[in-house]
């Protein structure tokens, strides 16, 4: 489970920005929208506000960026490259900072991680991995790209055995992970693996419909979603069709579809090695009925054609959420709200912050436009974020916590869009 994760000199954040779902001294809801791992006390949600162009996408992106740099650095093709902040004078000569805690079972209980890196240029500036058990201590440290000043704790020397292969644009980690076997390092690359991060405005229906259609058990737990949620929908249904030939496969689509971002994305090496292209076709079941009003027949929709844009977002979407309540994941959704109803907004908050729905603790980080969820009496007060742009381009990040006298009673969504707590848009017309 996420505990925090930390960023600097990257896109609009400038100056180190720490993102914590580590419960603060907040007595409201302390059961539903908490949990309690080893010693740490986490949220099961949190929600980012801010304006346009503020930076809340920024904060994701970050965490997004961290992970492909760890999961690819060691590849041949890839480029070691970050976005820095553009709009200072030395920016460009000061590194770029990615850190993240995080809680995972290990070694016969939970045990939180903290590991991260510097990019200065085209090389790794700086590298460091601690684990927690009564207290923390260093597994190892860089302290610069050269693989010399690789520092390994006595306890972990069989680490030793991977610094001559590591170069000083590949980071240690992801050397040791790619041409080495061990449990604590395949521990950490796992957690990264688990987190879903998912721009939900550009979300594929086709990842979702793969993932549902291989997955009969989450088919099955999106399905109640859908008719839970009042969509008219009474069931789904999922279709995979096989291509060999790419040229048939496009001209197929083309002629049969205007809107092509819903099923391009997968490609099967079949075991002879040939390549198979698939396709997913989602129909979503609708009752037909008599005269008298009574049922006649299920009828089969396309979903592209026949759903509103709000239903085929929720769709898109729901298999992440599925997904990550079902395993305990942590998912991180940049546009939540967008083309959503907010009640379907707050049903999705609701299977979170829920001890029966949420039972393995998964957590949701969210941004959002959404005022509602503001004056909602399910979300407690430290669940909520704020970034806000200055006049030179930096982005700043807050907790609704860190403002003193706000009370419990305090209506959250009139105070917010009255400017109490910025991260609004200031008007010059």
């Amino acid at each position: 489970m996420l505990v925090s994760f930390a960023i600097e000199n990257f896109r609009s954040f400038l100056d180190e920005t720490v993102f914590s779902m580590e419960c603060e001294s907040v007595s409201e809801l302390q059961e539903l929208n908490t949990f309690v791992s080893g010693k740490w006390c986490l949220l099961k949600s949190s929600f980012i506000y801010g304006k346009n162009a503020g930076g809340k996408s920024n904060l994701l992106k970050g965490i997004a960026k961290m992970r492909d740099i760890l999961l690819h650095s060691f590849d041949d093709s890839y480029r070691l490259q970050t976005d820095r902040f553009a709009f200072k004078e030395g920016a460009e000569k000061r590194p770029t900072k990615f850190e993240i805690e995080f809680l995972t079972e290990y070694s016969g209980g939970p045990r939180k991680f903290r590991y991260g890196f510097e990019i200065q240029g085209d090389k790794i500036y700086s590298e460091w991995l601690f684990i927690t058990h009564e207290r923390e201590t260093r597994i190892f440290s860089r302290e610069s790209a050269s693989k010399k000043d690789i520092v390994i704790t006595k306890k972990y020397g069989e680490l030793k055995k991977f610094v001559e292969f590591t170069n000083p644009n590949v980071l240690f980690l992801s050397v040791i992970n790619k041409i080495g076997s061990v449990d604590l390092v395949k521990t950490v690359f796992d957690y990264f693996l688990s987190m879903i991060i998912i721009d939900a405005s550009r979300f594929p229906t086709s990842l979702t419909a793969a993932r549902l259609y291989e997955d009969k058990t989450l088919y099955e737990k999106t399905v109640n979603f859908m008719r839970e949620a009042d969509q008219g929908i009474s069931g789904l249904e999922i279709r995979r069709e096989e291509f060999e030939d790419v040229e048939a496969y496009f001209k197929d689509i083309t002629g049969r579809r205007n809107d092509l971002e819903i099923d391009i994305t997968q490609v099967h090496d079949g075991r002879d090695g040939s390549k198979k292209f698939l396709s997913y076709d989602v129909f979503t079941s609708h009752e037909m009925y008599n005269a008298d009003r009574s049922m006649k027949a299920k009828i089969l929709c396309d979903l592209r054609d026949f759903e509103s844009e709000g239903t085929k977002k929720f769709f898109k979407i729901l298999g992440p959420v599925v997904d990550a309540l079902t395993h305990g994941k942590v998912i991180l959704i940049d546009e939540i709200d967008s083309k959503l109803h907010p009640l379907l907004v707050e049903a999705l908050i609701d299977k979170f912050n829920s001890i029966s729905e949420n039972s393995k603790n998964a957590q949701m980080i969210c941004n959002t436009h959404n005022p509602l969820i503001l004056e909602s009496k399910k979300v407690r007060r430290d669940q909520f974020w704020f970034v806000d742009k200055n006049e030179l381009g930096e982005s700043s990040l807050y907790r609704l916590t860190d403002f003193t006298n706000v009370r419990k009673d305090l209506n959250l969504k009139k105070a917010y869009l009255l400017g109490q707590f910025d991260g609004i848009p200031k008007m010059r017309f």
